[in-house]
Order: structure tokens, then C-alpha cells, then sequence
């Protein structure tokens, strides 16, 4: 993987063809959309270690996490990749996609992760929306 061209963090499937010629490819009609948070290499920004016997070393790109996130959406769902990150000092490695990680960013990238995440599902913040008008007068009072 070439970490020069990773300029934006949604990749789209490519659009169907409005003639086709032949029988087409049925990988054509079953691709998703694909996000690719990597905060530190798009943004530049400096994330520093989150743990708490640590000193704040800066964290440095190791590459990308091996397991990709599916995440449901309204819509369809989506893939979520993330990059890898590693402390110099204490040598533990770190996901982008912690909550320790996407804390450190300002309000206006943080904004722009799009789910929730628990250890093994994910969700949208279009779905959690929906979800949340549903749950309002739903409580224990």
C-alpha cells in the first residue's frame, strides 16, 4: 500500500457502466464504500502516547490495523480501516479508532469520525440519530 496517494478518507466502489458490453461481473453490483481514518498522516497532527505510565512520547505510523470495522449505515453499510500507531518509549502500539486517540484530535476533525464503536460492532451517527429521537420519555422516571 502506497501511504503517498492516501489523500482523503472515503473511497467509493466504482459507478456501474450505463451500457455494458457482455455479461457483467457480478463484484461490480456488491461493492461497498470504504473510510480510512488516518488522522496523523492526512492532518499531520501530533497524537501522543495514552497511557498513563508513559511520558507523552509522540506516537509514530507502524502502518495500517489488520482488521477491518464493518459499520451500519441508514443506507447500506461501510468498511472502516485505521492506522497503527506505536510509542517510541514504552513500545506499545495503538489504534487510531480509540477513544484515547480521537480525544487528542481539535472538535472539527473529531467530528468527522462518522460511527460508534464498542468491541465489536460499529453503528453510524446517522442510525444513532434515528435511534435517539425513538428512546426520548423512555426512561426509568
Amino acid at each position: 500500500m502506497d501511504f503517498t496517494r492516501m489523500d482523503r478518507m472515503w473511497w467509493y466502489p466504482p459507478q456501474l457502466p450505463f451500457a455494458v458490453a457482455g455479461v457483467p461481473g457480478t463484484e461490480r453490483y456488491f461493492g461497498h464504500p470504504f473510510f480510512l481514518w488516518m488522522p496523523r498522516k492526512l492532518w499531520r497532527v501530533e497524537l501522543t502516547c495514552p497511557h498513563s505510565d508513559c511520558v507523552k512520547e509522540e506516537l509514530t505510523l507502524v502502518g495500517l490495523h489488520q482488521k477491518i470495522r464493518q459499520v451500519v449505515d441508514v443506507k447500506t453499510s461501510y468498511f472502516m480501516a485505521s492506522e497503527y500507531l506505536s510509542c517510541r518509549k514504552c513500545k506499545r502500539k495503538v489504534i487510531s479508532l480509540s477513544f484515547n486517540i480521537v480525544s487528542q484530535l481539535d472538535i472539527s476533525h473529531r467530528l468527522q469520525f462518522p460511527c460508534i464503536l464498542t468491541s465489536k460492532l460499529a453503528c453510524d451517527m446517522a442510525v444513532v440519530r434515528l435511534l435517539h429521537q425513538r428512546g426520548l420519555g423512555n426512561s426509568s422516571s
